[in-house]
């Protein structure tokens, strides 16, 4: 449980830049605000951040992966509602069977392979 969580911590810490912000949002959730990167930006770290995470070797637990939903900043959008896009992406990338990316209807988010 939480050395789980504190060694995912460890994982994004070590893979976003100074300028970035991360925290944890509710139990098993994390957010990480990128300033000047854009939805297509940060769904390639996005993608990078799962990768790590699923195939780290965690201490207490077998297997541990990650499923991400990104929104991109734009126009007259407020906090709440892009927390509220982000959510949804990551329900989608849950709904569609967990560890993956899902980027919520952003022309700038494309499939990351």
């Amino acid at each position: 449980g939480d050395s789980a969580l504190k060694e995912v911590a460890d994982i994004l810490r070590q893979n976003v830049r100074g300028a970035d912000v991360l925290g944890r949002w509710g139990g098993e959730e994390f957010m990480v605000i990128l300033p000047g990167t854009d939805g297509f930006g940060a769904e390639i770290l996005a993608e990078k951040l799962r990768g790590r995470i699923s195939s780290h070797v965690f201490a207490d637990v077998e297997a541990i992966t990650a499923s991400f939903g990104v929104a991109e900043a734009h126009g007259g959008l407020s906090a709440v509602d892009l927390v509220a896009r982000a959510d949804v992406a990551l329900y989608d990338a849950k709904n569609k069977g967990k560890n993956q990316v899902c980027c919520r209807d952003n022309e700038d988010c494309q499939e990351v392979l």
